[in-house]
């Protein structure tokens, strides 16, 4: 896989799921950083992937996904970077089930106008 990979690009779960599933933000200026599990850093070296910085979207208690902000080079992820992202990881997971809380309202309308007529339409015998 070429480096930089397109957004949306599917990444082997199995691998990438120990780095994302986490509760807290980690930023790895170097890929070779121990804690790494080894398969995660085989898959982001064959993506020419030298830095990294997860950033786990949660909301109600449970996981949304994650950002993964990808390096080729080395990245010294700097105070002000790290102070940075919480807030906005923060509000992008909220707006995120915003959205999904809406869509989920919209659709149980919508099948409630379809009873609704349903049910008039019964009720005036035809």
């Amino acid at each position: 896989m070429l480096f930089p990979p397109e957004i949306n690009t599917d990444l082997d779960y199995d691998t990438f799921n120990p780095l994302i599933s986490i509760e807290t933000l980690f930023f790895y200026n170097d890929i070779f950083d121990l804690s790494i599990q080894p398969a995660a850093r085989s898959s982001l070296e064959a993506m020419n992937v030298r830095s990294i910085a997860v950033l786990p979207l949660w909301a109600a208690r449970k996981q949304l996904g994650a950002l993964l902000f990808l390096s080729e080079g080395l990245h010294y992820f700097t105070i002000r970077e790290m102070r940075t992202f919480p807030p906005l990881v923060d509000q992008m997971a909220t707006a995120i089930e915003n959205m999904r809380l809406f869509e989920q309202t919209q659709s149980a309308l919508a099948e409630n106008r379809i009873v609704l007529s349903n049910q008039q339409r019964n009720c005036s015998g035809g």
